[in-house]
Parts: structure tokens; sequence; C-alpha cells
């Protein structure tokens, strides 16, 4: 054994003692202040988070009121004459379709049934909706291209972004969600 493993292994031991004495009061100090700045890291990102919540809604609102610069988003739903007006009413109706499914899954199985097991009692729902979702994007897309033209991706991204983020407004009524670490599907 040459002197630089010697040297390693006693240094190993050295550490390894360190770890399983008892804490010294700068340790509980240092303890302390690391807590301290993870709880000021964690209110920044939540700020951060309800933020950039806040500008995604306020931009889908904007839309939602300015519309095509001439009346808002749902009277030109209604009266403009550029639409394709078959490519959008297909959509509503893909849109019906996938607010059922959500229905089924989100009221009737959960609240209903009491199961929260979607993926085994339903393995049917959640691929179909993506399916019916990406088509009705690109049925609205089809009917919103004649007013918006190249910035009919950026117009629905928006609106979509801005409807997914205002459920950070929602308020909880001191419901709280399940603890991702209790969940039945863990293995360990």
């Amino acid at each position: 054994m040459t002197l630089n493993q010697t040297y390693t292994r006693v240094r190993q031991s050295e550490e390894d003692e360190d770890l399983l004495a008892e804490p010294t009061e700068a340790d509980k100090i240092r303890h302390e202040a690391m807590l301290k700045l993870k709880k000021r890291s964690d209110r920044r990102k939540i700020v951060r988070q309800k933020f950039e919540a806040f500008l995604w809604v306020a931009v889908a609102l904007a839309i939602l009121c300015y519309g095509d610069g001439n009346r808002n988003f749902f009277t030109m739903l209604l009266h403009n004459v550029r639409l394709e007006r078959s490519y959008l009413h297909v959509g509503y109706a893909l849109l019906g379709v996938n607010t059922c499914i959500f229905c089924y899954l989100a009221l009737y199985l959960t609240v209903a049934k009491k199961q929260d097991n979607w993926e085994v009692v339903a393995p049917w729902a959640i691929p179909t909706a993506t399916i019916i979702g990406l088509i009705m994007c690109l049925m609205f897309m089809l009917a919103l291209w004649p007013v918006y033209g190249w910035f009919t991706p950026l117009v629905q991204f928006t609106l979509f972004m801005g409807m997914l983020l205002s459920n950070h407004f929602i308020p909880s009524f001191g419901y709280k969600p399940r603890d991702s670490n209790e969940s039945e599907y863990r293995i360990d």
C-alpha cells in the first residue's frame, strides 16, 4: 500500500467519524441558515410562477378583448365573414367531445364511482382525448387562419396557455392535494 492510499484511508475514516459525531452548535446554525435560504428560494419560485401565470392570462385576456382589432374575440367568431365556418364547427364538436371525456373522468369516475385510477378503469380516455385535442387544434387553426394569418399558431398557443395557467388564481378553499410520496403506485 502506498503512502497516498494510506493517507486517503485515514482521511476517509476521520470523515466517517465526523459524520457519526453529534452536530455541533456551528452545524446547527449552518442547518438553520440553509433552511431559511430554502424557504426564501421556495417563496421566490412561487412568486415567479404566479407572475408568469399572470402574464399569460393577461395576454390571453387582451386577445379575447381585442380579437381582430375591430371586435372582441367572441364577436369575431360569431360575425367575421373571413372565418372558415366548417372547420370552426368541427372544432366546436371536438371540443364538446373532449369536454364529455373530461366530465366522465373528473366527475363521474372520481366523484360518483370513487375511482382515482383512470388508467385502469378507462384506459381509452386519455389517448382518445389527446388525439381529439390535436385534431381540434388543427381545426381551429384552419378556421382562424384567414383572420390572423401566420399569427394563428401564436394566438392559439397564447389562449391555451392563458386558459391552462388561469388555474393558479382559483382558490383552493383549504383543499390540499395528496402528497406524491403517498402514492399508491409506489413500488419501493
